[in-house]
């Protein structure tokens, strides 16, 4: 199984996980438009480097935590076989490192 075949990825998974990754999916669009928006308004509104650097920086933080948790759900258990093949094609084996 290819780590990078996200088809077949998502066929392992159950409903309840695709429907966690849609809603993940749904909040990093949400929070991305609320960068979009705040940088609008900012440069509307004349704020300073500072201020909007550091709001810039917690929605990025935002959008990373959101990233993860998304990557989370799309991996479900973890579990992908007793070997996996890279997008490099490299074999790594179960509870071992690369062969």
């Amino acid at each position: 199984m290819k780590i990078t075949d996200l088809n077949a990825t998502c066929k392992s998974h159950t409903s309840n996980s695709q429907d966690i990754a849609k809603k993940t999916i749904q909040k990093i669009d949400a929070i991305t438009s609320q960068l979009k928006q705040l940088l609008l308004d900012s440069a509307q509104q004349g704020e300073s480097f500072d201020s909007v650097e550091r709001k810039t920086r917690d929605i990025i933080f935002q959008i990373g935590k959101q990233s993860m948790d998304l990557f989370v759900s799309l991996q479900g258990n973890g579990d992908l076989g007793e070997t996996t093949t890279t997008d490099k094609t490299i074999a790594y084996w179960a509870g071992t490192s690369e062969h």
